[in-house]
Parts: C-alpha cells; sequence; structure tokens
C-alpha cells in the first residue's frame, strides 16, 4: 500500500510539473499587439502626472450654482426661517470624497519589501514589492505601487516568471 501512495504522489506531482512548463501553443507577448488608436481626450483624460511629495489633501472640485426653475418659485410671502429651510433642502451637497487615510500612513514613498517565493522547501522565486513617488490621476493624489516577480534559474526550467505589476492607490 505504501509504494501504491508513493507512486500515486510521485506521478501527481510530475503531472503538476508537466502541465506548469507547457505553454499550451501561447506564443510570446508583443508591444505591436497593443492597440495604439486610444482617442486624444481620453489619453489626455487618464494621464498621470508627477506630483510633489508633500501631504496637502486635493482642493476638492468646485461646486455647481442651483438652478431655479419656474416651479420652485414662490407667489406667497415666506417667513426668513422657512426661505432658509428651502433654500437649504433645495441646494444639493457638493460631493467631495470621504477622507479615510489612516494617520499614519501605513507605508510610504520609498518603501521596499522582499519576499522568497518558496515551492516543496525550495526558493522559487523572489517577490519585490516597492512604493513609488506620488503621483496625480484624474486630479487625484495617488500612491504607485509597483511588484517584481522572477523565479530563479533553476525553476525556469519548470515555469517561468517575469512580470511586473503597477497598482494605483488613491492618497485619502
Amino acid at each position: 500500500m505504501r509504494d501504491f501512495t508513493r507512486q500515486l504522489t510521485f506521478l501527481c506531482i510530475s503531472l503538476i510539473l508537466v502541465s506548469c512548463s507547457s505553454n499550451n501553443g501561447l506564443r510570446k507577448f508583443d508591444e505591436s499587439d497593443l492597440s495604439t488608436a486610444v482617442p486624444e481626450d481620453t489619453a489626455k483624460k487618464f494621464e498621470v502626472k508627477e506630483v510633489g511629495s508633500e501631504t496637502q489633501a486635493p482642493t476638492p472640485s468646485p461646486t455647481p450654482e442651483p438652478k431655479i426653475t419656474k416651479h420652485q418659485k414662490r407667489k406667497k410671502k415666506v417667513s426668513k426661517a422657512e426661505s432658509a429651510m428651502i433654500e437649504a433642502a433645495s441646494t444639493p451637497a457638493p460631493v467631495v470624497p470621504p477622507m479615510r487615510r489612516a494617520d499614519p500612513l501605513p507605508f510610504s514613498v520609498g518603501e521596499k519589501l522582499e519576499y522568497g517565493i518558496r515551492y516543496l522547501g525550495v526558493t522559487a522565486g523572489y517577490l519585490d514589492l516597492e512604493v513609488l513617488p506620488f503621483k496625480q490621476l484624474l486630479d487625484r493624489k495617488i500612491f504607485l505601487l509597483q511588484a517584481k516577480v522572477k523565479t530563479v534559474k533553476l525553476f525556469e526550467l519548470v515555469y517561468r516568471v517575469d512580470d511586473t505589476v503597477q497598482s494605483f492607490w488613491d492618497y485619502d
């Protein structure tokens, strides 16, 4: 029974390693695959801009003036208290995103974390996380986090990984 269990375990591990190492007919990524036909106004709207490292919050957008229609005009005289209540009810509240930022910040610009990824007790690769300088996107101050994953030479024979991922996190 032990021999059967060992053989089954060896077979399962072999199948996993063989299935991970195949490329399933996929071809290598090519930059020319990306379409460059992005409308200019969309590209400008989502442009990432450099920001200084000051920690002041971004300014909220201006609130629009309320418009009075014919149906809102009153013919009868109203007291000052009633008119203040009517105006307060008819004026929409400005839309300001809530402040959710923890003080002190959980991480700072320039912070780096390095992790070793292990598989069956052997180091298979490394993950490096880094907080890059502040940027600005859609008039909001953002953190730019970057993660790099790379397998070691030995595990590249089984499964190769060499990826970089960037993530944008709102400052607030």
